[in-house]
């Protein structure tokens, strides 16, 4: 059976995230290409392709589809705290604008932090990581194989990971910070990258209520690009 697709974009660009994935990881994966190809294929295959649109539920209602597939990516939790005067508070897809100062901490213990420690590492920057997990979670979401070597290599560049902890309180050029010691740390601190996990995003499958919708990627169930790929054509194959 023989589909009409839409695809639509709140961006005026197509992509998401392998952009940002690509500046930090650089050019040895691929997500260039990867991008390229899957823009391709949606111009092979008739896909529709509309730039530059929220799709509201007010949008998706008019348009009256049969099936609704959301895969509008996840929610980036924040620590909650603001920047001081010596130390900046720094969402992780901000960080490719620059980061100011040399002593950086990153916050979280997922691929995503990983990576950004080794994209700062490159640039000469000391990096601390705060990790709110166990040591054996550290780069979850990073096959096994690509682990098995971007851990060790963080701990030859000379950071050290502090497992189990949470951000206490962001200083004037420091950090505080709870962990297994059992005392509060306090650390120097120029930058704050916050590279939590990211949380579902359900707000308009809620608003669709009474239509055939599907949730992937980290709209769902966060993790990484292979598994959101994945979850895309497990949900077609079903419709």
């Amino acid at each position: 059976e023989e589909h009409r697709v839409t695809l639509v974009e709140k961006n005026g660009y197509l992509g998401g995230l392998l952009i940002f994935a690509n500046a930090i990881k650089g050019p040895h994966e691929n997500l260039a290409n990867l991008n390229t190809y899957l823009k391709k294929q949606l111009e092979l295959n008739g896909v529709e392709v509309v730039t530059s649109q929220t799709a509201d539920a007010d949008y998706v209602k008019a348009a009256a589809p049969d099936v609704v597939i959301l895969a509008a990516g996840g929610l980036r939790d924040t620590l909650g705290l603001s920047s001081t005067s010596g130390t900046a508070v720094i969402p992780i897809e901000n960080v490719i604008r620059g980061v100011e100062g040399d002593e950086i901490v990153v916050v979280g213990g997922n691929a995503q932090a990983v990576d950004i420690t080794l994209y700062l590492q490159a640039q000469g920057k000391h990096v601390t990581i705060l990790s709110p997990e166990s040591a054996d979670l550290l780069g979850k979401g990073q096959s096994s194989w690509v682990r098995t070597f971007t851990n060790p290599m963080i701990y030859a560049r000379g950071t050290r990971v502090w497992q189990n902890s949470k951000v206490v309180s962001v200083g004037d050029g420091e950090i505080t910070f709870s962990c297994e010691t059992g005392v509060d740390m306090t650390i120097p601190c120029d930058a704050v990258i916050e590279a939590m996990d990211m949380l579902p995003n359900k707000e308009l499958l809620d608003a669709l209520d009474g239509m055939e919708v599907y949730t992937i990627g980290d709209c769902d169930k966060p993790f990484n690009i292979a598994e959101a790929i994945a979850a895309g054509n497990m949900t077609a194959r079903k419709i």
